[in-house]
């Protein structure tokens, strides 16, 4: 088999490009006829941050380790190493596998400070092998960034669900989660989340788990609100909703959390655990 580029080798683990995005060299993936236990053992570390930007503010870098037979590998604790472009160290010891209600689809995550633009590497020691990771921090976010006010736009809710058709592809048009919009909630002056996911039409196989994970943390949390919303305006089209393009969002899922002075405290996409959920929550409470 030659060798496959990043969207092909994401295509075969099932993960699409637009949730979960792959940086780095392409991936040399041996032939398929006999492989040796040398090539069985093929490991790659893909980045599942969408969204880095350069900013003096700690911000989360994600990635998930697969192995050559599309399967995720990520287990266990392991060292992190980030290299800027200048050549300035980050080290992280015993990062522990994210995977609290995603069980064997776990990531890895930290809260890095990641202030210089260009090409950085992520190196780790996993099962014995020497995993390299390359990624780019872009000069400015797309996303709304941290500690930007959050942007004001009304969201779809049950009593005026806009260009919405179905407010929730995962529990037949309503999760419990659009009762409110975000101009309500900016209102109120209290901190609350709002979490893009479209479960039904997601190009990863995360957006449904982590709206069921947020909704369960969210019923521990009654005092923090939970806006959710879907991508599209329907279940076949590609229009995305307009809270979506106010958003700016060329990714999904994410999730964010809104302060009391309706800034962006927090930001998780790609993939994420109910552990990061739950300190979302944490930091909102204070």
């Amino acid at each position: 088999m030659p060798d496959i580029d990043r969207r092909e080798f994401l295509t075969r683990f099932g993960i699409g490009t637009a949730g979960i995005v792959a940086a780095g060299s392409v991936l040399s993936l041996a032939s398929c006829s006999s492989p040796t236990k040398k090539e069985a053992a093929k490991l790659a570390a893909l980045r599942v941050s969408s969204d880095i930007y350069k900013t003096d503010l700690v911000q989360r870098f994600a990635f998930s380790i697969f192995d050559r037979n599309s399967q995720v590998a990520s287990e266990g604790s392991i060292p992190i190493m980030l290299t800027s472009p200048s050549g300035k160290k980050q080290k992280f010891g015993n990062v522990h596998v994210r995977e609290k209600g995603i069980s064997g689809n776990g990531i890895y995550s930290v809260m890095a400070i990641l202030n210089e633009a260009g090409s950085w590497t992520m190196n780790t020691e996993f099962r014995g092998q020497q995993l390299e990771l390359s990624f780019s921090v872009t000069e400015n976010n797309i996303a709304p960034g941290l500690g930007t006010i959050c942007p004001n736009g009304i969201t779809p809710t049950t009593s005026a669900p806009l260009d919405a058709t179905i407010l929730c592809t995962r529990f037949k048009g309503d999760c419990g989660l659009h009762s409110h919009s975000v101009p309500e909630l900016l209102e109120t002056k209290k901190p609350f989340i709002v979490i893009f996911a479209t479960p039904a039409r997601c190009q990863t196989t995360y957006c449904g788990p982590v709206l069921e994970l947020t909704r369960n943390v969210a019923d521990k949390h009654t005092s923090i609100p939970v806006i959710h919303v879907e991508i599209y305006k329907d279940e076949t089209s590609n229009n995305l909703l307009d809270a979506v393009n106010a958003w700016g969002l060329q990714t999904e899922p994410w999730l964010f959390g809104i302060t009391e002075d309706g800034k962006i405290d927090s930001r998780l996409d790609g993939a994420f655990d109910q552990s990061e959920v739950e300190e979302v929550f944490g930091r909102l409470k204070g």
